[in-house]
């Protein structure tokens, strides 16, 4: 699993998944994404959520409570993006992780 960086803790951080197929550009039919924990408890209810309007490049923005942190253990999550593509709606998935940084004075 690729590891794409720290975020800080109930902020915003902006994911930008770029989809390929051989190399090639490739624009799904439909995108859906979910973010959990790594015992894959799904956080503030993002499990497949729908992306509208596909592109060759998506950002996902988790913010906020989607970036709590509510024990010490509690830093890892991981994201999950499933993809459909045409012809024959083919399905291709990613998954990253990711670590919260606690700060002093977020509670």
């Amino acid at each position: 699993m690729a590891d794409i960086g720290i975020a800080q803790e109930e902020g915003t951080y902006p994911i930008v998944f770029t989809y390929t197929l051989g190399g090639a550009a490739l624009t799904p039919f439909s995108v859906k994404w979910t973010l959990s924990k790594k015992d894959k408890t799904i956080v503030n209810a993002r499990e497949d959520v729908v992306i509208e309007t596909p592109g060759e490049t998506n950002t996902i923005t988790p913010t906020g409570d989607d970036l709590a942190i509510s024990a010490p253990s509690d830093i890892d999550r991981v994201i999950t993006v499933k993809i459909v593509y045409n012809p024959g709606s083919l399905p291709q998935n990613a998954q990253a992780e990711f670590k919260i940084k606690p700060l002093d004075q977020v509670q």
